[in-house]
């Protein structure tokens, strides 16, 4: 599997997962990791991209309770996916 990272202030993350949801927000989600460890957990973080020129991304803020309700939800589906 191609490991998909990209750099934001001088830290580098790792895609785990995304999606697009063409139902409620026509936007594209992300789930993400730094791979650093916080009382021994894995720290995820979840947002909203955009596709930029030259392959790069854009992170967004989740400005709405739609957009995080849906964000959360695809979080969700995924760790389920994970732990079966």
């Amino acid at each position: 599997m191609e490991d998909f990272s990209f750099l934001s202030d001088g830290i580098t993350y790792h895609v785990i997962a995304t999606y697009y949801d063409s139902e409620y927000t026509k936007k594209n989600y992300m789930i993400y990791t730094d791979n650093t460890l916080k009382d021994d957990k894995l720290q995820v973080y979840y947002s909203i991209y955009e596709e930029c020129p030259d392959n790069k991304i854009k992170l967004l803020n989740m400005t709405t309770a739609l957009e995080k309700k849906v964000g959360l939800s695809f979080l969700k589906t995924i760790f389920k996916d994970m732990n079966k």
